[in-house]
């Protein structure tokens, strides 16, 4: 009966490491598109006007040039608060959506009271999640300062929304599995 255990636990064994290897090889090459990104936007947009930083005669915002400290300040508050605001929404809303309308192997659905409800839920999540993402675009890209405050708000968010979901969840290996252990390669 051991023999079967250990012959069962295979095949599941090399299917995590095989989504693991597949893990890292896509953070490898999101990196790599992201500098070859990053180059080819340095090389490209020198004149733009892109690169400046701060409040700008040129900085304009729906119509709204912000060339006050003020008017820059309250910008990147607005841009913080929908930042993290986005990021938490998406972050708790998205696997709900994913788990009980694109995962294949759910065909019975459990937590809504209908097929309506569930779809009118998820097109209101989408189309506001949508039109947010056009104005977020349009002012991420005006200028590099505002595109990397908006970068960073989103990435420490996601360690709180990311900590705060894996804490719900039980790691069968997680005492075993020592932090020299991780590699990216």
């Amino acid at each position: 009966m051991s023999i079967l255990i250990k012959m069962n636990l295979v095949p599941i064994t090399m299917n995590k490491m095989l989504l693991r290897t597949q893990l890292k090889a896509c953070i490898l090459v999101s990196a790599l598109l992201t500098i070859a990104t990053l180059i080819l936007t340095a090389v490209f947009a020198n004149n733009s006007g892109w690169f400046s930083f701060g409040p700008s005669d040129n900085l304009v915002i729906a119509g709204v040039i912000i060339d006050t400290g003020l008017k820059y300040i309250i910008l990147v508050v607005i841009i913080v608060l929908n930042s993290v605001i986005d990021m938490i929404i998406t972050e708790f809303a998205q696997p709900i959506l994913g788990f009980n309308i694109y995962n294949p192997d759910k065909s019975v659905i459990t937590d809504f009271k209908s097929k309506r409800e569930l779809q009118i839920l998820a097109s209101l999540y989408w189309a506001f999640n949508n039109l947010r993402a056009v104005f977020t675009i349009l002012i991420s890209i005006t200028q590099v300062d505002l595109a990397l405050i908006k970068w960073l708000v989103l990435e420490i968010t996601a360690i709180y929304t990311i900590g705060t979901l894996l804490s719900k969840k039980k790691f069968v290996h997680e005492n075993s599995v020592e932090l020299e252990e991780f590699d990216l390669v």
